[in-house]
């Protein structure tokens, strides 16, 4: 018998992606694994990705030990990730798959038994099981738009242009849900027996065919019962949680010409601007009223003390000084993130029209300066309205 050697849990990620990916190669299914759609706390070990773009499902993978896949607190990890695909970014119905690479575990949420049970391909036996959630501290940093994926957000098909000023400090205004970390949703899961492959590898293989060739089903807009739900970061506190509400519900309460307060301590994600190569934006906002104030948060991609992002506020400060006063490099749920203002879209049938105004910004703030932008691309390009009206 052949045996696989591992000293860590990424060494056995490795193992599964290998495995899971001939599966899918045997399949000739259009799913694709990607490792980098992950945010502060919420991080499944590996993203299953339809047409590359859609998050559909999610693999958690965990060493081997006594009945580790029963666990309450890694079921309820599981449970965290499948309702960011769900319940942020609106693609279901969502199958979890959880394994050590020797047993395996298919999951999904209750609501969708019946739907699974009439897709013709569902071959799960329901064992339900109420997880629990794990503590924030041994929780770590996961990711696309219940509308649509990153980089194609309302916010940004819209293009909307918007002035930005600041929001003056209120007391009354900031306690959004009387700083509750964790507003009570239900919290259950369906889930199979546990499956050993050396001792039973056909089921194995059964379960995880059906389990992509659901994944492969998934869609947008798809609901059933399951509460919509938007991320929540928190100032000053190691925690992400989920905030709720849907987007529909939050979106046209917010008033884009405001900048958030200086003494508000929770932020709502409202849209996943996307990735670049120094970190993760989203665009946030504040659950206060009557009025809601935007801003954007931005991640380093891997390090919690991010020397990056205070490089860029740096520059920021240098390039920008009429936004110095917005700029900041704050902690927010346990990793530093810096705090922009929110900037629209320039839209394709714009661009030739502001052509001039871009090669005045590279002049004048850029050369002057002794700085070279080295990505000069639209999607880094963004437009406000002054005081004076003007764009």
């Amino acid at each position: 018998m052949k045996v696989l050697l591992y000293s860590s849990e990424a060494d056995i990620v490795h193992f599964v992606r290998d495995f899971l990916r001939d599966i899918l190669f045997a399949l000739k299914l259009p799913l694709s694994f990607n490792a980098e759609v992950t945010i502060k706390q919420i991080r499944p070990d590996l993203c299953v990705l339809f047409l590359g773009m859609y998050l559909v499902g999610v693999v958690e993978v965990k060493k081997p030990g006594r009945n580790v896949l029963l666990e309450p607190t890694v079921l309820g990890e599981l449970l965290d990730q499948m309702l960011l695909v769900e319940g942020f970014y609106g693609m279901g119905p969502v199958i979890g798959i959880l394994t050590t690479a020797e047993e395996w575990v298919v999951s999904w949420f209750p609501v969708d038994s019946e739907v699974l049970e009439h897709s013709g391909i569902n071959p799960f036996e329901a064992a339900f099981s109420t997880p629990s959630k794990p503590s924030t501290s041994s929780a770590e940093a996961s990711e696309a738009k219940r509308h649509s994926p990153p980089g194609g957000t309302p916010s940004q098909i819209s293009g909307s242009v918007h002035a930005i000023e600041n929001v003056e400090d209120d007391p009354l205004s900031v306690g959004d849900d009387n700083n509750e970390l964790d507003t009570e949703m239900e919290r259950m899961l369906c889930t199979t027996d546990v499956v050993n492959i050396h001792t039973d590898p056909n089921h194995v293989l059964q379960l995880l065919c059906s389990a992509f060739q659901l994944m492969s089903m998934s869609r947008t807009h798809y609901r059933g019962n399951l509460s919509s739900c938007l991320l929540k970061f928190h100032k000053g506190i190691s925690a992400v949680t989920f905030h709720p509400a849907a987007y529909k519900d939050i979106q046209p309460l917010v008033d884009f010409d405001k900048y958030p307060a200086k003494n508000v301590k929770n932020l709502v994600a409202l849209e996943d601007l996307g990735r670049g190569s120094t970190g993760k934006a989203w665009l946030c906002v504040t659950v206060t009223k009557p009025r809601s104030a935007a801003c954007v948060l931005k991640f380093d991609n891997k390090e919690a003390k991010s020397a990056k992002l205070m490089h860029e506020k740096d520059m920021w400060a240098l390039l920008y000084p009429e936004f110095s006063t917005m700029i900041k490099l704050e902690q927010w749920s346990g990793a530093d993130a810096l705090v922009m203002p929110h900037f629209s879209t320039v839209l394709e049938d714009e661009r030739e029209q502001y052509k001039k105004q871009l090669e005045n910004v590279l002049t004048c703030k850029f050369m002057k300066n002794g700085k070279v932008h080295k990505d000069v691309r639209w999607r880094n390009i963004g437009k406000y309205r002054s005081q004076s009206g003007s764009v």
